[in-house]
């Protein structure tokens, strides 16, 4: 492909993260971009990645486009069957635990705020980077819960994730798919929003994680 690529993202966001990741693993160059103060209240959607011009948007669109423009490495099985069973997998990370981390982000007062300047820092600063925040806060508003709430709803989404990896070092065998790098992007929004929360009474969640933090692609994209 010819041309650069340019992805728009930012960098809590656990689509944007799945998207850097399968940037990373199929070794693709890109140009990350935050979206603009207008786009960002307009709800404009990221990531956005741009090839020769052309937008594609939503994260399951486009790392699906990445595997037919880059095949090499593939990011899904070849056969059939596992093929499908990756995409269902891909599809709970993205929508259940998804729904599960975004309740931990931004449910609880003091994270909603973290997580609401933090946002607002990614595209400008100075007193429109806190007006930026507030406006994220309140339209967050009802994911509101507690603390514990949110951490009981995430539990039982790792406890899920426990049970479909059982003994197999990734969720379809030997290699990650992208449904390995969907559930470790959101997974990588809960370290960094609960830093104490520990994955140790999720053994094979534990190792898995550990899996895929040794993998350099993964490490670049969720430090970038």
């Amino acid at each position: 492909m010819a041309g650069e690529a340019l992805l728009y993202d930012l960098q809590h966001s656990p689509a944007c993260a799945k998207v850097r990741i399968c940037l990373q693993v199929k070794g693709v160059p890109y140009r990350r971009i935050a979206p603009s103060v207008r786009e960002l209240l307009r709800d404009v959607p990221v990531p956005r990645l741009v090839l020769d011009g052309r937008p594609a948007i939503r994260a399951d669109l486009i790392v699906r486009q990445l595997d037919v423009l880059w095949p090499t490495p593939a990011l899904v099985p070849v056969e059939a069957d596992l093929r499908a069973y990756s995409d269902l997998l891909e599809g709970w990370a993205d929508a259940a635990l998804g729904a599960a981390v975004r309740r931990l982000a931004w449910g609880p007062e003091p994270a909603r705020a973290r997580m609401a300047r933090a946002m607002a820092r990614e595209v400008t600063k100075g007193p429109l980077a806190r007006m930026v925040a507030a406006v994220l806060a309140r339209r967050a508003a009802a994911l509101a819960c507690t603390a514990a709430e949110a951490r009981d709803a995430l539990k039982d989404h790792v406890r899920v994730l426990e049970m479909m990896l059982g003994d197999r070092p990734f969720l379809l065998g030997r290699a990650p798919t992208r449904a390995d790098f969907a559930a470790v992007a959101q997974l990588a929004c809960v370290r960094r929003v609960a830093e104490d929360l520990s994955f140790e009474s999720w053994p094979a969640v534990s190792a898995w994680l550990d899996r895929l933090d040794d993998m350099p692609a993964v490490g670049t994209a969720l430090s970038a």
